[in-house]
């Protein structure tokens, strides 16, 4: 046992044949002013300093794993952030090694402290605890794996952390911060076990609340569109197919299988843990790095409906496009400008009936003479449309492709649906322009047949949802 007195407090450790941890562990009593210091240099991060982040993660349910090698500030910094988010829930091998406020470590324990992390960390999922801190070095990938694995089982967004204390890959400055008093040679091993990890994609990442809100306004729209668009609904109903093999028109799309359960996202690069080309030099990047677990607010203009999926169309920012990393096949130059004039001289029918209905419409009716010198009242009604029609929003060219996946026909997988929209996209000039083209008005906007059971509704105000960009690991 080894006691001091002044700036040191008891400690006591188990000498153990381990090279690396056979040592007497000392803590290091911090000045107020030396403590100041070091959280000035670890609060960079828009989860402690944003108050949209902020805002957005009080809605959410995330968990922080923290990374990195002792005495780099994961202990600090997860302080920070239990502090920020006041009913959170730290989990920390160190805890196991506290008795009162002494650290006995007993290197023979190690994997016994891991567990009761591990154990603790899924106590606190299971009881919806709104955020969860993993307080442990988890250098490695699978380890760190471990417990982003555990997060997906709750559908939890997990946040990745690792301080930018500026000794961060100091092992000098590391050996002489850390508070448990880690050998020189130990820090070094430490620092080269490291793992850099690039997530399978990249995304903006919607709450549970906007989540469901946009879940439902799918399904409503695609209710309406089976009811008043014809043409759409006879092709959703020869595909669900008849008699005893007939399926629900209801339950078409669904998402069955689909990771995140409920909780939607909207793809800005797909890496496949970095076996993608470029996905390395993409999750390096500047803005990528600059940009990582913030919130912005992401904006919906439209549905998309095939007869193979249900897709919420994004319309990206211009700080959004900057993150945008797919490739979508549609040119930088195309004028949403003109695809405006071109739904402005849509004929827009009326939504109290169906298509084929309107379409049925006597002629002579539509001849009737004037009662009075001024346009007939079918016209001002029709103009009026026009020019609501004229002012919606629309998205093409580069990052036109953003979308976000609401739900799949059976035998389809959600990557279908960019394929989909990017398909419709590229037919927009053509059905717009063409005049024998109906938009059908319907409570949120215009829906506009396309063919094959594919139809496209253009919101009359675009959705703004909160969003977090970051990573799916």
């Amino acid at each position: 046992m080894f006691r001091a007195a002044g700036c040191y407090e008891e400690v006591r450790c188990k000498q153990s044949k381990d090279r690396w941890c056979s040592f007497l562990v000392m803590r290091k009593k911090k000045s107020k002013k030396k403590k100041k210091q070091q959280h000035d240099e670890s609060t960079n991060f828009p989860f402690l300093q944003d108050a949209d982040t902020i805002a957005y993660i009080k809605r959410s349910q995330v968990v922080f794993i923290m990374r990195g090698v002792a005495g780099s500030g994961k202990t600090t910094l997860a302080k920070l952030i239990k502090k920020k988010y006041k009913h959170s829930v730290c989990c920390t091998s160190d805890d196991f090694f506290m008795h009162g406020s002494v650290y006995m470590f007993d290197i023979s324990l190690l994997n016994e402290a891991h567990a009761a992390c591990q154990q603790k960390a899924l106590d606190a999922l299971a009881s919806g605890a709104p955020v969860v801190i993993i307080d442990s070095t988890n250098l490695k990938q699978r380890k760190t794996q471990q417990y982003v694995e555990l997060a997906h089982k709750f559908n939890y967004h997990v946040i990745l952390v690792t301080p930018k204390t500026l000794w961060n890959k100091d092992k000098n400055e590391l050996f002489k911060k850390n508070t448990h008093n880690v050998p020189l040679d130990a820090i070094e091993h430490m620092l080269e076990d490291f793992e850099d990890m690039i997530p399978l994609y990249y995304a903006w990442f919607l709450n549970y609340p906007d989540s469901e809100m946009i879940l439902q306004q799918g399904m409503s729209v695609y209710q309406e569109c089976f009811t008043k668009v014809d043409q759409f609904r006879e092709c959703i109903k020869n595909n669900i197919g008849f008699g005893e093999n007939r399926g629900s028109a209801r339950n078409y799309y669904s998402r069955e299988g689909f990771a995140g359960g409920n909780k939607l996202h909207c793809t800005a690069k797909f890496c496949g843990k970095g076996k993608v080309p470029g996905s390395g030099d993409y999750a390096r990047s500047d803005i990528v790095q600059q940009s990582m677990n913030r919130s912005s607010s992401l904006e919906i203009i439209g549905i998309v409906l095939t007869p193979k999926t249900l897709t919420a169309r994004v319309r990206l920012s211009k700080e959004q496009l900057k993150l945008w990393g797919n490739e979508d096949d549609l040119k930088r130059d195309k004028d949403d400008g003109a695809l405006e004039t071109l739904m402005s001289k849509l004929t827009v029918l009326d939504s109290s009936k169906s298509s084929s209905q309107k379409a049925k419409k006597p002629q002579a009716e539509k001849q009737k003479p004037r009662q009075h010198g001024g346009p007939k009242t079918e016209d001002l009604k029709k103009a009026a449309s026009r020019r609501t029609f004229s002012a919606y929003n629309v998205s093409s060219g580069y990052g036109s492709k953003a979308h976000i996946t609401i739900g799949c026909a059976k035998g389809y997988s959600p990557v279908q649906a960019g394929s989909d929209l990017v398909e419709m996209i590229s037919m927009e000039p053509e059905i717009l322009g063409n005049s024998a083209v109906q938009a059908i008005q319907i409570s949120v906007g215009k829906a506009v047949y396309f063919g094959d059971g594919r139809c496209m509704v253009y919101f009359r105000e675009p959705l703004r949802v909160h969003s977090m960009f970051g990573g799916y690991y």
